[in-house]
């Protein structure tokens, strides 16, 4: 491993030799590959859509009621 430094304003450059690293690799696992992406992130053969389920959107009449209670309540204070 080697670690650079350098000082643009001097034009130069630092290197330090650090040592050599050992590494193991985790062969053989299934759902981990040697650069840690998961198999299911790969691209695969043939693409596949789905769709989440639709969002409840409530009930007509409560909107309606709100609205038409905040409405009445603004032309009340305006009245006064």
């Amino acid at each position: 491993m080697t670690l650079m430094g350098s000082y643009p304003a001097a034009g130069q450059a630092v290197v330090w030799y650090l040592g050599d690293i050992d590494v193991w690799f985790k062969e053989g696992e299934q759902l981990i590959t040697n650069n840690h992406i998961p198999a299911s992130f790969y691209p695969q053969d043939e693409l596949m859509a789905s769709y989440p389920p639709p969002d409840p959107q409530g009930n007509l009449g409560v909107t309606l009621a709100f609205c038409a209670l905040l409405t009445g309540l603004f032309l009340a204070y305006c009245a006064s």
